[in-house]
């Protein structure tokens, strides 16, 4: 009798061992799952963000495009009205010019109005 409770006790032994290396490899396996479904989450999360992420990115290189054709658009503006303005000078100088050259005119006519009659005179 003491030889079956010997056999039963190594079995139920060898049982204990069989269940708790089962278990072992069980949770190495889960252990394994979990760490590739954090790795996949991560993965995942990556993916979703990245195109917010260029999206984002586009939109910001999109708004400093859009605020330095502002600026460009500005400082053209400003040329455009030195121009002007120096335009504006230029027409007139231009116009007191002609205006000296028409005094100078009418006077030159007269003076050879006078020459024309004291040549007639003589």
């Amino acid at each position: 009798m003491t030889a079956q409770v010997g056999k039963c006790e190594i079995a139920q032994a060898q049982d204990v061992v069989n269940r708790a290396g089962a278990a072992r490899d069980d949770e190495i396996q889960v252990a394994q799952l979990e760490s590739k479904h954090a790795k996949d989450t991560i993965y995942n999360a990556d993916r979703l963000i990245a195109p917010k992420t260029g999206i984002a990115v586009d939109v910001r290189s999109e708004l400093e495009r859009a605020h330095h054709l502002q600026l460009s658009a500005d400082s053209r503006a400003a040329t455009y009205r030195a121009q002007a303005e120096s335009d504006s000078i230029v027409r007139s100088a231009l116009a007191d010019i002609a205006s000296a050259l028409d005094r100078q005119l009418t006077e030159g006519v007269g003076v050879v109005a006078e020459i024309g009659g004291t040549l007639k005179s003589r």
